[in-house]
């Protein structure tokens, strides 16, 4: 092979890597979150993630959650016991409280206000990792408790914002996110690097929930992420993977 033939393949080589590098490219966020209250402050937990189009894969403290959206399927993995457990990818809506003017009485700690929410962007800007953020409040007025969420997007989203939000966010945050969607709809595609939640409950002191992305990227994800590996047990119930 002479040298314009050999220096044509090299490049040819290179080209595929990078445009197998980006077709295979996924989302892959840290978050830490932190919670305190009565003048201490809990260990922060991590969650790692990554996820595309059709799959989420999600690390917590204890078990590993795959979520397969071309499948419809949903695995909890358990990696200290090597068990995992199938459940629905859509689970059953949750019972809510009543919130009539008794509620507080008859439920007592279980009490779960509706609040009526304001949303407004302000000036106030920051880097947050190495992402130019602003500041979004959102404040929550109920019958017996109030709630104030600080939120720093990002003001170019890093990653897919929307679809993160829609199959991360709703359900780790812990306010109501589908609430504020509805007051603030733009929300939907913004990409939140770091927010704080005050809640004043009624009959408990104040808790702050914190939660920053310590890493944001896109990436060629380790491969078969988005599997249960081979060899895990099967189990029934979610009890099953710490038995």
């Amino acid at each position: 092979m002479d040298t314009s033939h050999k220096r044509t393949f090299i490049a040819s080589v290179v080209l595929a890597a990078m445009i197998y590098s980006a077709a295979t490219a996924d989302d892959h966020i840290i978050f830490q979150r932190i919670r305190s209250g009565l003048g201490v402050r809990f260990p922060a937990r991590s969650t790692e993630i990554w996820m595309n189009e059709s799959s989420v894969w999600l690390k917590g403290s204890a078990y590993v959650t795959i979520e397969r959206y071309d499948l419809q399927k949903r695995w909890i993995v358990s990696p200290g016991k090597k068990r995992y457990v199938e459940v629905p990818l859509t689970p059953a809506p949750e019972k809510k409280i009543n919130n009539d003017s008794v509620a507080i009485q008859r439920a007592g700690w279980t009490y779960a206000p509706t609040y009526e929410w304001t949303v407004k962007e302000t000036d106030q800007e920051a880097v947050i990792g190495d992402q130019p953020c602003m500041l979004i409040v959102a404040e929550g007025d109920a019958d017996y408790s109030s709630e104030s969420v600080e939120l720093w997007v990002a003001k170019s989203a890093p990653v897919n914002a929307a679809l993160y939000n829609e199959r991360v966010t709703a359900g780790a945050v812990d306010f109501d996110w589908q609430d504020l969607l509805n007051v603030f709809p733009t929300l939907k595609n913004r990409f939140i690097m770091r927010f704080v939640d005050k809640r004043q409950p009624p009959i408990a002191p104040e808790t702050t929930y914190e939660t920053k992305i310590t890493k944001v990227e896109t990436a060629a994800p380790p491969p078969m992420i988005y599997e249960v590996p081979d060899g895990f047990q099967r189990v029934n119930s979610v009890q099953e993977l710490s038995n």
